[in-house]
């Protein structure tokens, strides 16, 4: 459940950035959970929409191919996330709307193209450090253990993805 490395990165001194993925089955049967077991797979379904709408938006603009391959590895891993979260939602009884699109996709459109891999890497970094934030809000408070394994396995994943993506901006 931890990281999943992205491949073939060769440009310039960048290195490639783990891309933390929930792993396996919907995590919990539906007698099995509580209300922070929802507001937690909640909570990480937003962040991983906002991901993965920003990785789209890197995937079109990024001019360093690595930090695009970083943006596509993203995309695909949280759609994975995305699928088996809404599944867990759904199993709970608590299916999910999509939200709309964010201001921070439409700021980085706007960026200018030599501005723009930074400002996409920052974003991510902001978008990660929220999710951390937010997921160690609801551990130890869930009632599943699955919930509770997802909750560290995120927090650990992300803060390997933070030293990852301030790693590549420093490049």
């Amino acid at each position: 459940m931890l990281a999943v490395l992205l491949a073939g990165c060769s440009a310039g001194n960048r290195r490639a950035a783990p891309v933390p993925k929930v792993t396996g089955t919907p995590m919990a049967s539906p007698a099995s959970y509580n209300a922070e077991d929802v507001r937690l797979a909640t909570v990480l379904l937003a962040h991983r929409r906002e991901a993965v709408a920003l990785a789209e938006v890197g995937v079109q603009r990024a001019r360093d191919a690595q930090v695009r391959q970083l943006a596509e590895g993203l995309r695909q891993g949280y759609e994975g996330d995305i699928r088996k979260l809404n599944g867990l939602l759904t199993a709970w009884g608590r299916p999910s709307e999509r939200p709309p699109a964010t201001a921070e996709q439409d700021r980085l459109r706007g960026v200018s193209a030599e501005a723009f891999d930074d400002a996409f890497l920052q974003a991510l970094m902001t978008n990660t450090r929220r999710t951390v934030s937010e997921v160690g809000r609801h551990r130890g408070v869930t009632a599943s253990g699955e919930a509770q394994q997802l909750a560290a396995s995120v927090t650990s994943a992300g803060t390997a993805l933070l030293v990852s993506l301030q790693e590549v901006r420093k490049g």
